[in-house]
């Protein structure tokens, strides 16, 4: 966008843009930067850069050219460029002179003819090389005549349709809905019906999120009342014959929930703005939103089978900030969610406690305004890689959406952070310090580049594991061990604190001989890195599938696919426990992936290979360091 002309009284705000054919529509909304009210709104359109290649549909009578290209995108005005038309005069860069729907335009030949084409030929939009075609809109006001507060979310309907949601919660009455739009391709116009849902349904929701599947637009709100929770909503287009239920049997509340339907599951992505904010059900407007703490993005499934059924509803824990206070998405994104060969994306702008930072502000001086104030704005993708039988993930990296930046945070004290991995040149290289966890959601409960946190709960007060790479851990909040080699050295120590060995899992350890650490470890123990009689207990459900060294390839039968695997092996002398779950690992892999090798994959290990054929289960070390693998125990067979 650019600059408001009158900024900064006035500036521009987008939460809702999306394609129809081949066009970009984008909903802007231009806002008053004291009181962050919408005063207008306007509807950009662009056509997108495409390359067609075609056979047929090109004639020519008179000087009119008429072309039939499915989905052109293109409104009176537009420029395409043609090649190998076939048609004496048509070539190069033309400009559209009539649009007769989605499939056909017209434009001008200088050159009086009849003519028509049925051989293969070529030709192109381009973004670049068109301008935003601009309309102004309402601003959707209630009947109270008080502007929406948000125009929010878009979904594509058919070729010449699509929806956006809208809010009203600045003055009563309140109101939340969605705007049905038809584009008549003939006149670059578009027209809008608001349709406004039930005083029920509007009083405590906000920020809809729209997608239109099978002949039904389904939404998901947000809560204003952790009593109410949030609501998923069905109905036709025209907004009758409303179905809506508790999206989960738990109060979910105070995040926008942007939403993907595949075969008949619905994905929902959440945020909390704070840490517990969904257990305790507080707002987030209660003191707790801008605190050091660590929010978690969830993702919510549910299938159209069990519409109305919100204890049916599955809750996972997929992501907590790396940072304390870090990446929960609000204000500076409210999240979309693509869909591409079996991949679920979740794009979605941080917003942190060390962060300030404005909805509408958008001055030529923005920029160095805002970092000099902690604020470095980042963008984040998490991917979902569903697997065949929609049972759970099986990818979930969370990552920079681009590669053409360093993902640098400043904080508030100047202080540059560089995250990890970064190559600079051919003999310096920063890899990442932890490779990634394979477990149940439910038992992780943080990753990042340098720990990972292990437990069934979260809450303060109860004993968690801690696998870090620093032994700067508070021995006063819970079970510690930070993993190290055996020379008791800072840097290369394992630190050892808990009042009993029994960790929540199940995991239990007999630690070797206690050693006097060094002044710089602080109030801790050191123990040497080794692992003695170790043994994994839960519900004397364990089976010892096998027990013995080796670095060959062990098959093994499991007598049914429920529960997890847990693996002893030793790499490069250092034994290590991994696990993964027998419903969804087929094919992956475990280890430690900073000794895998010129091909390894980083961001999964690449050490020992999983793969199960019915009920036999053949794990594989691989790498240019093998593993040995000392023993394979069952859980919860």
């Amino acid at each position: 966008m650019d600059y408001h002309p009158q900024n900064p009284t006035l500036g521009w705000h987008c939460f809702s843009m999306g394609i129809v054919g081949n066009r970009l529509f984008m909903l802007v909304e231009e806002r008053d930067v004291a009181s962050k009210k919408m005063v207008r709104s306007f509807l950009y359109s662009r056509v997108m850069t495409k390359n067609f290649f075609v056979t047929g549909g090109i004639s020519q009578s008179g000087n009119v050219v008429t072309v039939e290209l499915e989905e052109h995108g293109l409104f009176v005005g537009d420029s395409i460029s043609f090649s190998n038309s076939g048609i004496s005069g048509v070539s190069g860069k033309m400009t559209v002179t009539s649009v007769l729907d989605a499939n056909r335009f017209t434009v001008m030949n200088s050159k009086e003819q009849t003519i028509t084409n049925n051989d293969s030929w070529l030709c192109a939009t381009y973004f670049e090389d068109n301008q935003w075609q601009i309309q102004e809109l309402s601003t959707f006001a209630n009947s109270a005549g008080v502007a929406a507060t948000h125009l929010h979310s878009f979904c594509p309907v058919n070729r010449s349709q699509f929806a956006f949601g809208f809010h009203n919660g600045d003055a009563s009455p309140r109101e939340i809905g969605f705007v049905k739009c038809s584009i008549n391709w003939a006149t670059g116009r578009v027209t809008t019906d608001k349709i406004i849902l039930s005083e029920t349904l509007s009083r405590a929701a906000a920020e809809p999120c729209l997608r239109y599947y099978k002949n039904k637009l389904f939404l998901t709100t947000r809560s204003q009342n952790p009593n109410v929770g949030s609501l998923l909503i069905r109905c036709d287009l025209n907004g009758e014959n409303i179905s809506s239920f508790n999206i989960s049997a738990e109060k979910i509340h105070y995040t926008n929930m942007p939403f993907h339907i595949e075969n008949d599951v619905i994905y929902m992505f959440a945020a909390e703005r704070a840490e517990n904010e969904w257990e305790t059900g507080q707002s987030d407007k209660s003191g707790n939103r801008y605190r050091a703490n660590r929010p978690r993005m969830f993702l919510l499934k549910h299938r159209l089978s069990d519409w109305g059924k919100p204890e049916k509803t599955e809750v996972q824990v997929i992501s907590q900030g790396i940072y304390s206070g870090e990446v929960a998405n609000s204000a500076c994104g409210v999240g979309s969610v693509v869909y591409k060969d079996g991949v679920l994306y979740c794009l979605f702008g941080d917003e942190d406690y060390r962060n300030s930072h404005s909805l509408t502000e958008n001055a030529r001086r923005a920029n160095n305004a805002h970092i000099d104030s902690g604020y470095q704005p980042e963008i984040y993708a998490l991917r979902i890689v569903l697997d065949k039988t929609l049972s759970g993930l099986t990818d979930r990296p969370l990552k920079g959406a681009d590669n053409l930046h360093l993902p640098v945070f400043r904080g508030v004290n100047g202080v540059r952070t560089i995250q990890s991995p970064i190559e600079f040149d051919e003999t310096t290289l920063f890899n990442k310090l932890a490779s990634f966890v394979s477990m149940q959601v439910q038992k992780i409960l943080a990753t990042g580049d340098d720990y990972g946190m292990y437990g069934t709960d979260y809450l303060n007060g109860v004993n968690r594991l801690y696998l870090s790479s620093t032994h700067k851990a508070n021995s006063q909040n819970g079970s510690t061990i930070t993993l190290h080699n055996d020379k008791s050295e800072e840097g290369s120590i394992i630190d050892y604190r808990a009042t009993a060995h029994k960790f929540l899992g199940g995991v239990h350890i007999n630690t070797g001989v206690i050693n006097t650490p060094p002044e710089s470890a602080g109030n801790t123990e050191i123990v040497n890195a080794k692992w003695v009689n170790s043994q994994i207990e839960k519900n004397n459900t364990e089976k010892v599938l096998f027990s013995g060294s080796t670095q060959e390839p062990v098959s093994v039968q499991v007598s049914s696919l429920r529960g997890e695997i847990h693996v002893l092996a030793s790499i490069r002398g250092v034994k290590r426990w991994d696990s993964f779950s027998l419903w969804s690992s087929n094919n992956t892999y475990i280890g430690a992936s900073e000794y895998g090798g010129e091909n390894a994959d980083r961001d999964y290990g690449s050490l020992i290979r999983v793969n199960i054929n019915d009920r036999t289960l053949t794990l594989t070390p691989t790498s240019t360091y093998l593993p040995t693998i000392k023993k394979i125990i069952h859980l919860g067979a």
